[in-house]
């Protein structure tokens, strides 16, 4: 895609693809699927496995732009996780796409781009859950994460379409629906005053005595509160998640940060009938 090109009028139908991970043959097969379905771009939504400094980072590349190629097709990717940031934030110059090879286009957070009389965003990033188990600057970044100023590149003006790799910090929802008010993330509460840990999964625990298990959403870390009294167990879930953190030596500075965002809880339904999910606002 040409970096100029906003307007693609072209673009009636579009393949949407999860996570590729640098696996040549599954993006081989992707293409042959979108020319099936006279889909002439491939949407790949992160984790697409952009590491041109790695071993087999270049092939993998040139694998996909010769598979595209042959099956006249367009992929487009925005970042995951799983993708090397520091390599994609040389190549950006505003929120503008970014061709990595002839028929290969990464697509910056924040990109805007009307397609077949629609109007498009992309906002990629996600958080690692087994970021401590990663190294900084080789499979796991700082930035990897949505943030408040990520969301303001898309701009006052209304979306039809939200692209985005599922953000804990940032979610998708509240995103998508700032973008239609044309407000901005300045009408809600911004990504970063939400909790680094995100929502918690809740679930009753009949033990004796009995107890209600929270896991965080972003690092499923586990944190057990004394279920009674029932109507405060959920008020109670920062104190105990103070002593989790402090045992696991994490800064008091972090832990008093954190918990100054979860002063309001919001219990939300899930499919589940014994699970419910715990979010701060």
């Amino acid at each position: 895609m040409d970096s100029a090109t906003n307007y693609r009028d072209d673009v009636r139908r579009v393949l949407i693809a999860g996570d590729t991970h640098g696996n040549t043959k599954w993006v081989k097969h992707l293409t042959e699927v979108a020319a099936r379905n006279d889909c002439p771009v491939i949407i790949q939504v992160g984790d697409f496995g952009y590491f041109p400094d790695h071993r087999d980072g270049p092939r993998f590349l040139s694998a996909v732009d010769q598979a595209c190629a042959a099956n006249g097709v367009e992929l487009w990717f925005i970042d995951g996780n799983h993708d090397d940031h520091t390599s994609l934030a040389e190549l950006e110059h505003g929120h503008i796409p970014v061709q990595v090879a002839e028929h290969v286009t990464y697509l910056p957070r924040g990109t805007r781009l009307h397609l077949g009389g629609r109007t498009f965003g992309f906002l990629g990033g996600a958080f690692s859950v087994d970021w401590r188990d990663r190294t900084a600057g080789i499979d796991w970044w700082h930035h990897e994460v949505t943030d408040t100023d990520d969301v303001a590149r898309l701009g006052p003006e209304q979306l039809d379409v939200l692209i985005t790799r599922r953000s804990s910090r940032c979610r998708p929802a509240a995103i998508l629906e700032a973008a239609r008010r044309g407000s901005g993330p300045s009408r809600r509460r911004s990504c970063a005053d939400l909790p680094l840990l995100g929502e918690w999964y809740a679930t009753v625990m009949f033990w004796r005595p009995q107890v209600a298990l929270f896991v965080s959403e972003t690092t499923l870390l586990p944190v057990f509160v004394p279920l009674a009294p029932a109507s405060s167990v959920i008020r109670r879930l920062p104190v105990e998640l103070a002593d989790v953190l402090r045992r696991q030596e994490v800064s008091g500075a972090f832990i008093d940060k954190e918990l100054s965002k979860m002063n309001e809880a919001v219990c939300l339904p899930t499919a589940s009938r014994s699970h419910a999910t715990v979010g701060h606002r």
